[in-house]
């Protein structure tokens, strides 16, 4: 019996791999517990069962270790995109439906995907601010890849609004209404796909019409009609009539 107690008491030896695993499963609990804002290395060692030396020492401080966390964090955007690329029989206004779906979904089901957004907004660490760059280069990318050069000064814009409504909505739907809509139930989620999808269609018929009319001026002032005739006809701006 003495020995059995003297056995159960001596530490188990871990290798530096399974004290990092246990490290960053501890980031990821407490990611999800507080956010990335209320963290302490005192408590992630607790949870990790070591020793804050540890984690300063191979890590600095809490932003080495966020920034190796969200090394090992997928970035599910390129999945997104890599599982849409080979999928020739799909219209450039299908892949965007798809690729806001998957967002959505994305921000619904993965609660340490939705606390480092918010903390990426909020903090002003070179972390953070390289972490949405790295957002807005991926979104760039799905323009430049699934866009027509001609439609990017219509439906970028009108995407970005709608991005930008998805994830505030997905940052406070826990918290309260919006516009008196509970969005935090699987039918609100519903009802934001239904609503991006019809976004995004009012957003290529808009650059459809763009098209059509910037057709009309072109002919119009091949067959010498005034340009102020021309921006009363079609809605166009002076300055994009002169440039024709």
């Amino acid at each position: 019996m003495e020995d059995f107690e003297k056995k159960s008491n001596k530490r188990v030896r871990r290798t530096n791999k399974d004290i990092e695993k246990s490290i960053m499963n501890a980031t990821k609990g407490m990611i999800e517990d507080y956010g990335l804002f209320c963290i302490s290395i005192t408590e992630l060692a607790e949870r990790a069962i070591t020793e804050p030396p540890v984690i300063y020492r191979w890590y600095n401080n809490l932003e080495g270790l966020f920034a190796k966390y969200l090394e090992t964090y997928t970035f599910w955007l390129p999945d997104i995109i890599d599982d849409i690329s080979g999928k020739n029989n799909m219209s450039d206004k299908e892949i965007i439906k798809r690729i806001f779906k998957d967002i959505i979904n994305n921000l619904y089901k993965d609660k340490v995907l939705h606390r480092v957004f918010a903390w990426e907004v909020a903090d002003d660490s070179n972390l953070s601010t390289n972490r949405l760059k790295s957002k807005e280069f991926a979104y760039c990318y799905i323009a430049d890849e699934f866009l027509p050069q001609s439609s990017k000064t219509v439906i970028s814009p009108m995407l970005a609004i709608i991005l930008g409504g998805i994830y505030y909505i997905a940052l406070t739907k826990d918290k309260t209404l919006c516009w008196g809509i509970d969005f935090s139930k699987h039918s609100g989620k519903k009802r934001l796909i239904e609503l991006a999808d019809r976004m995004i269609e009012l957003a290529f018929s808009e650059q459809k019409a763009s098209n059509e009319a910037l057709e009309i001026a072109k002919k119009m002032k091949n067959k010498g009609i005034d340009n102020k005739t021309i921006v009363e006809c079609t809605g166009l701006s002076i300055s994009k009539v002169q440039t024709l």
